[in-house]
């Protein structure tokens, strides 16, 4: 061993150790923990209640795409080229011939803003709608525009990855049964394991096998004289974090930076762990302590050959899960995953109920508002309308107001509209449907993550045939 790690393990254990530090790391475990949640990416089950979506490559024939439709029997898809005017009223009144005249009035942009609807937030692909109840048929639709060479694609294809958690969990099993010190093994694994169930990605699952098998190795050695000069001796434990860092940032940069959370989060664990140990033994009278060091103690707990082929084992799992993803996965352009339109229940990106409501306002309100006045001054109108009665031209007024009274007529008749219109998809989301965009079940891992997951493998691997070939390190 080194003469300067010796050194830096007394500062390290020094600094570390310090009142604010102690006071500050219960906070940190609360904020980590907090982070993972609100920021879990979770992939969701569908994104629409009522309907699938199919993507096609944005510069595909449309023509092409609707024969496929209509090839495959689904019926009342909704397209993008089947929208028009979405408001029941005459096209020989004088709302219509108004609207037509000036439509291309600021107060008029929901007519082009919904179909946003119809395409991916990165305007790569285009959407076609398809009622849950033909779902069945979208893989006739898939296959008839393969034959075309269309490389299309659905919202259909997958579900949470339980498969991942899974692992880890037997992993944590297995490690608190042959660690030396099981609950502080346990404590330490709880938020690396929270964060792979929050955002359950194949390179972040490699990451927590590293992360988990370095926690064994704290665990085997806590509380031993000079067990920080010996984990950072040993080469392979910080060339494991590393490595785990950086598959953790080959999903996307708010994983990676969910994954420092943890590691902070695990620290402030083994900070809190140690105060507590230590203010426990200040309190007795006699005090054990380990006599044999941190070097002469195997961090495998002298079960090597049960430890390694089993995460060995595990990582040789994830990675052939992640190849046979990257070849069968859906067909894009991007690493990342596709964000469609959907019901976030967050941030609106795109138009809501409340802007059809304005542009129906606006539509209906037309004729008979003062052009001179702003918006907000246009909300009510009581105007005189004639009306012949037996022969008699007799007066009677006419209220209009933007009221909740206007926005349920307006969102009911929705049903009654001649086309399948986007609303009519909107509305099967229900009245508080908030639209924004939201990632499809399917993950595309890119070249640079198959590689960072198979580097993890080949480091457990390494490791492994390590402790069969030197034969002085003890097993």
């Amino acid at each position: 061993m080194y003469p300067w790690l010796l050194y830096w393990d007394g500062i390290f254990t020094s600094i570390i150790m310090k009142s604010y530090f102690k006071i500050a790391s219960p906070f940190i475990i609360i904020l980590s923990i907090l982070a993972i949640f609100t920021f879990r990416t979770l992939p969701a089950s569908k994104l629409w209640n009522n309907y699938a979506v199919v993507y096609v490559p944005i510069e595909s024939d449309d023509r092409a795409v609707i024969q496929a439709i209509e090839n495959a029997n689904i019926t009342d898809a909704v397209l993008c080229s089947g929208q028009f005017l979405p408001l029941d009223i005459d096209r020989n009144s004088l709302e219509y011939s108004i609207y037509n005249f000036n439509k291309t009035s600021s107060d008029f942009d929901y007519r082009n803003q919904r179909l946003a609807y119809f395409f991916d937030k990165s305007n790569q692909y285009r959407l076609y709608y398809i009622p849950s109840s033909q779902k069945a048929k979208i893989s006739d639709l898939l296959g008839l525009l393969s034959v075309q060479g269309i490389k299309a694609g659905a919202d259909t294809s997958a579900s949470y990855p339980w498969i991942l958690p899974l692992i880890s969990a037997i992993l944590v099993i297995a490690l608190f049964m042959f660690s030396k010190n099981p609950l502080l093994f346990l404590a330490s694994a709880f938020i690396p394991v929270l964060n792979l169930f929050c955002n359950p990605f194949y390179q972040m699952a490699e990451a927590t096998c590293l992360l988990l098998l370095c926690l064994f190795f704290i665990s085997n050695v806590w509380q031993r004289r000079g067990a920080v000069a010996y984990l950072l001796g040993n080469h392979s434990i910080p060339l494991m974090l590393l490595v785990s860092l950086l598959a953790a940032f080959t999903c996307t940069i708010k994983t990676g930076l969910l994954f420092i959370f943890a590691l902070a989060g695990t620290s402030a664990i083994l900070i809190t762990i140690k105060a507590i140990e230590d203010y426990i033994n200040s309190k007795r009278s006699f005090v054990p302590v380990y006599i044999r060091p941190a070097k002469k103690v195997s961090i495998f707990a002298s079960k090597v050959n049960i430890i390694m082929p089993l995460f060995t084992t595990a990582a040789l799992i994830i990675f052939a899960v992640i190849f046979l993803s990257s070849i069968t996965g859906s067909n894009t352009k991007s690493s990342t995953k596709l964000m469609l339109p959907a019901n976030t229940k967050g941030a609106a990106e795109l138009p809501q109920l409340e802007d059809y409501y304005k542009f129906a306002w606006n539509v209906k309100s037309y004729p008979y508002r003062n052009l001179n006045q702003e918006y907000d001054n246009n909300l009510y109108f009581e105007y005189p309308k004639y009306k012949e009665d037996k022969g008699l031209i007799r007066e009677q007024s006419l209220v209009m107001a933007y009221n909740d009274s206007f926005k349920e007529s307006v969102y009911e008749n929705i049903d009654s509209l001649n086309f399948n219109s986007i609303e009519k998809v909107i509305k099967s989301e229900g009245k508080d449907f908030r639209g924004g965009y939201s990632a499809t079940n399917s993950y595309n891992v890119d070249l640079f993550g198959v590689i960072m997951s198979l580097i993890c493998v080949f480091i457990l691997l390494f490791i492994y045939i390590s402790t069969i070939i030197r034969k002085g390190m003890k097993k």
